[in-house]
């Protein structure tokens, strides 16, 4: 009954750990916030993983995604897509800077950048109920000393505040701005219907380099390009049309099918969004090209192995009677039963005896010749070993001297 009982219990909790992992698995493939927003991998709302296999399952372009760091990352005549990039210049000076985009561009790429801030309806739960709380919160009224110093730390941490990246090396800003009536401008070649446009911002173009492609009945730019080498970039306001949400209510196939119009490769770039990967040593390996070298000193090993565990030489094959297991001097009894014949062993040891004797400890002449005469007198063959035994007894009292 008790073992009944064990089995019971080790299998409960097998059982919950099992549920434990299909529960993981299932979350992870809902794509239950385990990914940032609008990344490939996530397949809510929130994500981009609908795009990333509708490009997957075009016959004529190969969908990638790109989890090292971007300055690796080196395509030749593909498009690029970096959706959910924040309008902030901290994130282009530390996670994106812009030089390693025009070095894309610069490649015969196009480089697909989409800005813009995820609406209300878009938001996480777990976001937006921190969000209220943070609202609901009483706001405190400083006295007016303290409202002065506040308002003096915050000018001053605004002057310390470097330049944006995005304007001066672009010479591109992000705008607040509620589009109204967006349309496709002649630029944009092939490009008819223009996306979704969700969020309340526009691109405002301080360099001239930069071409409209969608604009609004207010004048306002939502996409623009801007050519570098043999390449370009893209620049989008928003990043609501490649979301999961935007491909199942309003579909912007049009603008989809014209970004990779002439482009074999698509590469989601999910570095930036914290989905990557670190070079160990077999990656370096894969990376030079060293599976040769690899090949080669693992044989090496396996031969070294072979020839300390293996002899070349078949082992002799030992009668089991010859094996002596005990103490050493067992041991030696047994080897030299196998090789000195019991009538020799008398002269055996005589001789033995004479090459390690040493002057200091001389056998009186008459002895000697006694002891030498007993070891070299024939044996008889009828009680042999008694007749062994009694002449090495005598032969150990003439060498203590009783006899």
């Amino acid at each position: 009954m008790r073992k009944h009982w064990q089995i019971m219990l080790i299998s409960l909790v097998l059982l919950v750990g099992l549920g434990a992992v299909c529960w993981r698995l299932l979350a992870i493939n809902l794509g239950a916030s385990q990914y940032a927003k609008y990344s490939s991998l996530r397949s809510d709302p929130l994500g981009t993983k609908v795009l990333y296999r509708a490009y997957e399952a075009m016959p004529e372009v190969e969908a990638k995604r790109w989890i090292r760091p971007l300055y690796m990352l080196e395509p030749k005549d593909s498009l690029v897509v970096l959706a959910g990039t924040g309008q902030s210049w901290a994130i282009f000076s530390e996670t994106l800077p812009l030089t390693e985009l025009q070095r894309l561009a610069t490649d015969g790429n196009r480089v697909l950048v989409c800005f813009g801030e995820v609406s209300s309806y878009m938001v996480d739960p777990e976001e937006a109920e921190e969000e209220t709380k943070e609202t609901e919160e009483p706001s405190r009224v400083l006295p007016w000393p303290a409202r002065k110093k506040e308002s003096d730390d915050a000018a001053e941490k605004q002057e310390e505040e470097p330049p944006n990246p995005l304007y001066h090396d672009w010479g591109l800003v992000l705008v607040s701005h509620r589009a109204v009536g967006p349309a496709c401008t002649p630029a944009a070649r092939g490009l008819q219907t223009p996306p979704s446009w969700r969020a309340e911002l526009a691109l405002q173009l301080e360099d001239e380099a930069w071409t409209p492609l969608v604009t609004d009945s207010a004048g306002a730019v939502w996409m623009a390009e801007r050519s570098f080498g043999r390449g370009s970039i893209v620049a989008c306001a928003d990043s609501y049309w490649l979301s999961n949400e935007s491909l199942a209510k309003d579909r912007s196939s049009d603008a989809i099918l014209w970004l990779v119009r002439d482009k074999a490769t698509v590469i989601f770039d999910e570095s930036r969004l914290g989905v990557t990967t670190q070079l160990g040593v077999v990656g370096l390996a894969r990376q030079y090209r060293m599976h040769g070298f690899a090949i080669g000193l693992l044989l090496v090993v396996l031969l070294y192995i072979w020839r300390a565990s293996a002899a070349f030489l078949p082992p002799d094959e030992l009668p089991a009677d010859s094996l002596v297991r005990g103490p050493r001097m067992d041991g030696l009894t047994a080897l030299l039963r196998q090789n000195i014949r019991p009538r020799d062993l008398l002269q055996t040891c005589h001789d033995a005896w004479q090459r390690t004797l040493r002057s200091s400890r001389q056998v009186p002449k008459e002895r000697a010749t006694r002891i030498k005469r007993l070891c070299q007198d024939e044996l008889p063959a009828k009680e042999l070993h008694t007749e062994i035994l009694q002449r090495y007894k005598t032969i150990c009292r003439l060498m203590a001297g009783k006899d």
